[in-house]
C-alpha cells in the first residue's frame, strides 16, 4: 500500500512537458587532412621492410 501511495504523490509532481535541451550550435565536419606526408613515409617504410623480407 505504501508503494502505490508514493507513486501517486510523484505522479502529481512530474512536469507535463519535457523541456527541450538546448542544442549545441551545428558544426561543419572537419576537412579531411592531407595524407600525402604520412603516406610517403609509410610507403618508404613498407618498401624497406619488403626488401628485407625478400632478401632473407
Amino acid at each position: 500500500m505504501i508503494g502505490t501511495e508514493g507513486t501517486r504523490l510523484l505522479r502529481g509532481k512530474r512536469p507535463r512537458e519535457t523541456p527541450q535541451a538546448p542544442r549545441a550550435p551545428r558544426r561543419l565536419p572537419d576537412r579531411p587532412r592531407k595524407a600525402s606526408a604520412r603516406s610517403e613515409i609509410n610507403v618508404h617504410i613498407l618498401n624497406s621492410l619488403l626488401k628485407k623480407c625478400r632478401k632473407s
